[in-house]
């Protein structure tokens, strides 16, 4: 299928094959495999209106021409049952899903390639599953040093333990809770020779949680579930903020239906990722709340925009 002058069959053939390159190299650079794969299906799905979806189109063109190793097309085989060839990787989430390793990404980046071998089970390979599993067990830190004031791994379990002693939250009210904490958002910050990420650990929150209504959507509700107390922890844990009398950030509303914020690149890798939760989960919410909660989604573009 074309679209915008971009053959997406073959744009996610190459997403896939750089989620798997990452595999066997580091978690982190999963960020480009599945900020692509994001960008396909708003492009795929309409999601965005023409002027928007063009100039996303375009920097899709840019992004992978300015680095074509890094997206070489996964390989392909007759096509199998996915929901057996893909046992190893949603046993690896199971074991993983239980804490909150790397902000959730181990999860976020499973999933992304999930999604894909379902529906182009061809994909679902020996070798390319492999490389997920490789993928999500890279990504096995417990995040101890994402959050200011919350380093040992003690507090990461205990913050996690806390969440898991409440009850399940329905899937829009857990929306709604993490999209009111953009309502507040502090700069990153350099504290003591580290990067502290306060407003960009939020998005995290959010993409995480699209992981697993996503996971809930394929079949795999139970796991899904087991991964609601990581996203309340996070809620908890990207509350904290810089030290002194920090001042929140004053923003313009941003929007990715605007064509000008696929060119502004101040976060190449989230700003994909995170449009593409927005557009899936915002239609969950009911009618009566979905403006408020689109008002505060609407901040968190506007920070994506300009970079945290």
């Amino acid at each position: 299928m074309e679209k915008y002058g971009i053959d997406l069959d073959d744009y996610t053939a190459r997403a896939i094959g750089s989620l798997c390159r990452a595999g066997k190299e580091y978690w982190l650079l999963g960020h480009f495999g599945a900020a692509l794969l994001s960008g396909i299906r708003l492009l795929e799905n309409d999601s965005l209106p023409p002027p928007a979806a063009r100039a996303l189109a375009e920097r899709l063109r840019k992004t992978v021409a300015a680095d074509p190793a890094r997206y070489e097309p996964a390989e392909s085989n007759a096509a199998v049952d996915p929901s057996v060839a893909c046992m190893p990787i949603t046993e690896r989430i199971e074991s993983h899903i239980g804490g909150l390793h790397e902000s959730g990404h181990g999860t976020i980046f499973a999933v992304s390639a999930l999604r894909v071998f379902f529906e182009r089970p061809e994909f679902a390979t020996p070798s390319n599953v492999d490389s997920i599993c490789g993928l999500i067990e890279s990504a096995v830190d417990a995040a101890r040093d994402r959050y200011f004031g919350l380093d040992a791994k003690s507090e990461i379990a205990a913050a996690s333990k806390k969440a898991s002693s409440s009850a399940q939250t329905p899937w829009p009210d857990l929306i709604v809770a993490v999209a009111k904490e953009f309502d507040c958002l502090y700069p990153d910050a350099e504290i003591d020779g580290h990067r502290y990420f306060f407003t960009g650990e939020k998005y995290h929150s959010l993409t995480h949680l699209h992981a697993l209504i996503q996971l809930d959507k394929l079949g795999y509700t139970s796991l899904a579930q087991n991964g609601v107390p990581l996203v309340r922890a996070q809620i908890r844990l990207t509350r904290q903020q810089p030290p002194g009398d920090p001042v929140p950030r004053k923003l313009e509303p941003g929007s990715a239906e605007v064509a000008d914020y696929w060119k502004i690149t101040g976060d190449p890798w989230h700003d994909i990722k995170f449009a593409e939760a927005v557009v899936d989960l915002l239609p969950l919410v009911p009618a009566d709340r979905r403006s408020g909660v689109a008002h505060l989604l609407a901040k968190a573009f506007g920070a994506l925009s300009v970079g945290h």
